[in-house]
């Protein structure tokens, strides 16, 4: 079989720490293994504003091309208010991805999105090169138009904008369903595209890799351990939250923070050994975080028992605060296409969770097949909001401070709900969109034809 090469188009890629980062990873680790060798296309780190994390270099395996292309820089853009990584390196991201697909026998493109306006670079891709675009939606595009001129400008590009780009596109994924299934109603000839999803795969090698390399006692920050000295009654119970905080999680937040405020109503004794920590809240750079909480937390008197770093925390650190825990915090949103980019690294953490989210989601699916006793779900006929689960949220922090909430154990070696969540699988699934792709690229174009009066019979290929 010929080689097939996937060229993966990943703004943010080792070492960065985000999630679309992640997922681009995980896939060049697994892609040759399903008949597919990958080539990145991203952008020079320095001209990222996120924290680098080179510990993630060492998992990308290092036969894998990697094309790194300039940004302008961000303090100079920002001035003119644009400070999306794409935009500040659209020309040179659009040059090379050409270029490379050009040089490339039979390539397929992948963008990975967010950020969203990457995009853009389908229609370009198709013209330029006639190679297939394969779009992952590690979030769907939906910006929402508040106040500021710059939100609304931004809505205004994304609905006119997406359609007309998913027209050069072949093929689409994404971490759920829902996400295809959204894309699919908004945009109704998109039905007939190769598709398929699948969430954020987990890589065992991770742990082993990165906390064998660089320590838990090493990695974790003061204060870490799952239960420090507290209040006459009792240890402090610890629950920690890691990750970013988007204005749709807001609802389901105030409604934990409700819970609380009703748990010290009822259980005074057992509500003041609770801690809520979050951490990584924001995506900003360090200089502009703004934390996330803080008027929520604030309107309920609960500052002495819930803190919040909103700087974003290096996958290693997020590791270790998730082995660290009492217990670990899933929050989902007001969405059914939520998807936990968080949840496999804190299954495997091996502590309680707790995970407040809408019961439509793929995260609450998989957290009922493992029997996960701290799963607290709205978005039903009985729980319609997040507001309406506030007493059902209190019930499993009760049981967490009083230890009855057990720890989720996580075997990827056996468990069949489990192992599909593997990076492993995951990178299966997309191959499998790739595959159907080209299958269909082969078909459109027939079988090879012999021209007459040749006699060698040349091949060559129908229009």
């Amino acid at each position: 079989m010929a080689e097939r090469r996937c060229i993966i188009v990943a703004p943010h890629f080792p070492p960065s720490g985000l999630p679309p980062a992640h997922r681009a990873r995980l896939f060049v680790r697994h892609l040759a293994a399903c008949g597919w060798t990958p080539v990145v296309v991203t952008i020079d780190p320095r001209d990222r504003e996120e924290p680098p994390e080179p510990e993630l270099l060492a998992t990308v395996p290092p036969d894998v091309r990697v094309e790194l292309v300039r940004a302008l820089p961000a303090n100079v853009t920002r001035v003119l208010g644009v400070g999306d990584l794409v935009l500040r390196s659209f020309r040179s991201l659009a040059s090379r991805t050409i270029h490379v697909a050009r040089e490339t026998p039979d390539p397929v493109v992948l963008l990975v999105v967010p950020p969203w306006y990457a995009l853009w670079l389908a229609p370009l891709v198709r013209q330029r090169t006639g190679a297939p675009v394969v779009v992952d939606y590690v979030d769907p595009w939906r910006i929402a138009a508040t106040g500021s001129a710059k939100s609304r400008v931004a809505a205004w590009m994304a609905e006119r904008t997406e359609g007309r780009c998913l027209r050069a596109v072949d093929g689409l994924f994404a971490v759920s369903d829902a996400i295809i299934a959204d894309v699919r109603t908004r945009f109704p000839w998109t039905s007939a595209m190769p598709a398929g999803a699948a969430p954020y795969g987990f890589e065992e090698a991770d742990r082993t890799l990165l906390l064998k390399t660089h320590g838990v006692a090493e990695a974790a920050p003061p204060g870490d351990g799952r239960s420090d000295p507290g209040p006459a009654g009792g240890a402090q119970c610890r629950l920690v939250y890691i990750g970013a905080l988007s204005d749709a999680q807001l609802p389901v937040l105030a409604a934990l923070l409700d819970a609380v405020v009703l748990l010290r109503r009822e259980r005074s004794s057992a509500a003041a050994r609770l801690r809520v920590e979050f951490y990584g809240t924001t995506y900003a750079a360090p200089a502009v975080a703004v934390a996330r909480t803080t008027a929520l937390v604030a309107e309920r008197g609960l500052e002495s028992q819930v803190s919040e770093h909103p700087v974003r925390v290096p996958y290693v650190r997020a590791l270790t605060l998730a082995d660290g825990a009492a217990a670990n915090l899933v929050l989902g949103d007001t969405t059914a296409y939520y998807a936990a980019s968080k949840l496999m690294p804190v299954l495997a953490a091996g502590r309680p969770v707790l995970a407040v989210v809408h019961a439509a989601t793929e995260p609450a699916a998989l957290l009922r097949r493992l029997g996960g006793r701290g799963l607290v779900c709205y978005g039903t006929a009985d729980t319609p909001s997040p507001g309406s689960a506030v007493r059902d949220i209190a019930s499993a922090l009760n049981e967490l401070i009083q230890g009855t909430l057990p720890a989720m154990t996580a075997d990827f070696t056996t468990d069949a709900a489990l192992q599909s969540r593997t990076a492993a699988r995951m990178t299966e699934a997309l191959a499998a969109v790739l595959d159907r792709v080209v299958a269909g690229r082969r078909a459109v174009a027939g079988p090879p034809m012999v021209e007459s009066g040749t006699g060698a019979g040349r091949d060559r290929p129908t229009a």
